[in-house]
């Protein structure tokens, strides 16, 4: 029998194998269908959501299962209907939350508690010092153990995620993750716990701001500064990646700089693990399923849009690629408007060299970026081992052509200065002696 037969033979499972949802949540709610979490108020977060489902979708429409991925396309187009007109999502929440017990009466924390977290609370043995930031995986925070007197980074999960079982897998797999990762370029978790029913992580705590934040005060950045900071995210994405951690989100915002330059990757949430032993897969198994899409449109490998789950170290590369050429432009390569028109951008738009855009930029480091943002895998740095040794390899012949022309002109300027002296001497001779 072939594999094709095979495979009519199979009940084919689109939710399954295209949206990751899993049995025990189907037939899934509309939140479900498009991929955000249940009730959410910010619109912006569900157009976006809705747009990645449906640019997913279009992409089986010449395959085998074409009927059913416009079955599901359809879906998502008229979920995105109900929860963008605001009539329409308030009564369908309302008969949603009939199924749903209140945040407060499962013992998990409310938006409201969330919010309302200060300098000073305590959360287990932590007291919290300054929030640092944050964004849609969660709230940092400065803190110190009170018996210990140890500093930490605390990230508190997204309000009422205790809701989704897979949030909080994900964060107990982010604990797993970064504790195999002890590296100076990478931020390391120490421990995950729950606390009044808000779920948070503790982080070895490091003196930095995002990058994404350095960015949009400073504009693009020198271009030496620029390749330092890549080649420091890339050796540290290159020590996961040697252990089959592959990043997936890799991007400004979970980059941390110090004030002396430092930088660490951070937030392992999304990285994909290739361990095959049964106590690891038993805690990671059908968080990304086949087919399903994950990371930050700006910074989307072109192969990740279309199937996360089979997503390598060169989509990090890829995506690695983005940054740099926002930390010399001052934008990701493909600012479009859209996620759609992002992802389509990525697979399919010429990518445009520096050069072009910055004169200054050395042409070693052009076509640095260029082979990391082929469109390809096949095509481009099979390895961020590779990156790094063509970056370190042109910035020594930076310093060689430098140091040669200093050479130079040191060379000329000692032959000047002979000339002027001998000239000075023979003025001086015919006023003395005429």
């Amino acid at each position: 029998m072939s594999s094709e037969t095979q495979e009519k033979d199979q009940q084919f499972d689109p939710y399954y194998k295209w949206l990751g949802i899993p049995v025990e949540q189907r037939p899934p709610n509309l939140y479900q269908l498009v991929g955000v979490q249940m009730f959410e108020k910010d619109f912006d977060v569900i157009a976006n959501a809705c747009d990645q489902r449906m640019a997913h979708l279009r992409t089986f429409a010449t395959s085998q299962h074409r009927d059913l991925a416009e079955q599901l396309l359809n879906e998502t187009a008229a979920a995105r209907v109900t929860l963008l007109n605001p009539r329409l999502k308030a009564g369908y929440d309302s008969n949603l939350r009939a199924k749903y017990p209140p945040p407060s009466q499962a013992g998990i924390a409310s938006r409201e508690t969330a919010r309302k977290l200060a300098a000073g609370d305590q959360l287990d043995d932590f007291t919290l010092i300054e929030r640092m930031g944050g964004g849609k995986t969660g709230v940092i925070w400065k803190a110190k153990h009170r018996l210990l007197g140890r500093i930490v980074a605390i990230k508190i999960m997204p309000e009422d995620s205790a809701k989704f079982p897979e949030w909080i897998k994900r964060l107990q797999r982010e604990v797993k993750i970064t504790a195999k990762l002890n590296h100076p370029n990478l931020v390391s978790a120490i421990y995950a716990g729950v606390a009044n029913g808000i779920h948070y992580l503790v982080q070895d705590y490091f003196e930095g701001r995002e990058l994404a934040d350095v960015l949009k005060e400073t504009g693009p950045l020198p271009v030496a500064k620029a390749v330092d900071l890549t080649l420091q995210a890339a050796r540290g994405l290159e020590y996961a990646h040697q252990r089959t951690i592959y990043h997936r989100n890799v991007k400004p915002a979970n980059m941390l700089v110090d004030d002396a330059g430092a930088l660490r990757v951070s937030n392992m949430i999304m990285a994909r693990v290739e361990d095959a032993s049964e106590a690891y897969m038993s805690l990671v198994e059908g968080l990304t399923s086949p087919g399903y899409m994950m990371g930050t449109g700006d910074y989307l490998a072109p192969e990740q849009a279309v199937d996360a789950a089979k997503a390598d170290g060169r989509a990090d590369i890829y995506s690695l690629g983005c940054t740099l050429h926002e930390l010399l432009i001052g934008a990701p390569p493909f600012p479009e408007k859209g996620l759609v028109q992002k992802l389509l951008a990525h697979k399919s738009k010429p990518v445009a060299n520096l050069r072009s855009q910055r004169p200054d930029v050395p042409e070693w480091l052009d076509d640095v970026y260029l082979k990391m943002m082929v469109k390809n895998p096949a095509q481009r740095y099979q390895s961020m081992s590779e990156v790094i040794a063509d970056i370190e390899r042109g910035r020594r012949s930076q310093r060689i052509h430098w140091g040669t022309v200093g050479m130079v002109l040191g060379a000329l300027g000692v032959f000047v200065l002979c000339v002027l002296l001998g000239l000075a001497a023979a003025a001086l001779y015919f006023m003395v002696w005429g």
